[in-house]
């Protein structure tokens, strides 16, 4: 989402990725998570695969 990257890129300590980018060790080693909705639909067909 361009929104999202936008709002976020220059936040210190933020990382962006995308969905289909992410990782069990980002997830597990990140102090917040925030989603969007269509990020988790992909995450979620990711995971069913």
């Amino acid at each position: 989402n361009k929104n999202v990257y936008l709002s976020a890129r220059n936040l210190p300590g933020v990382e962006i990725i995308t969905a289909s980018d992410i990782n069990t060790y980002k997830i597990m080693n990140c102090g917040n998570l925030v989603l969007t909705e269509s990020s988790v639909a992909v995450i979620d067909d990711l995971l069913k695969a």
